[in-house]
């Protein structure tokens, strides 16, 4: 998912009922899902009752579109906070240009 795209109050609800249906039609019972729904990467992180059923939705899911996004679908490292919003690449290498440039005065 895109962040401009969740413009109404139900959209992160539809979507997950999406999902859910969708990973339940195809790979087996869902145990959790949880959208980080300020990550501007779209990250949703899927729990499955079975371990084969998220190898399935790795093979299934991984290099698909989604609503013309490119999904990348990997094993959770154990690790990485989603719920911290990155900062868009634009801010990013605003913040590095000036950090430069402060450094040159110093």
């Amino acid at each position: 998912f895109r962040l401009e795209d969740a413009n109404d109050e139900t959209y992160f609800q539809d979507l997950e009922n999406e999902i859910k249906m969708e990973c339940e039609e195809r790979l087996g019972p869902v145990h959790r899902i949880k959208i980080y729904e300020n990550n501007p990467n779209g990250v949703v992180q899927i729990k499955f009752q079975h371990p084969s059923s998220a190898e399935e939705c790795i093979k299934l899911m991984h290099g698909r579109y989604f609503d013309a996004k490119l999904i990348e679908c990997d094993y959770y490292d154990g690790k990485t906070d989603y719920n911290k919003t990155a900062e868009c690449r634009i801010a990013q290498e605003n913040r590095l240009d000036e950090f430069g440039k402060w450094l040159e005065t110093q």
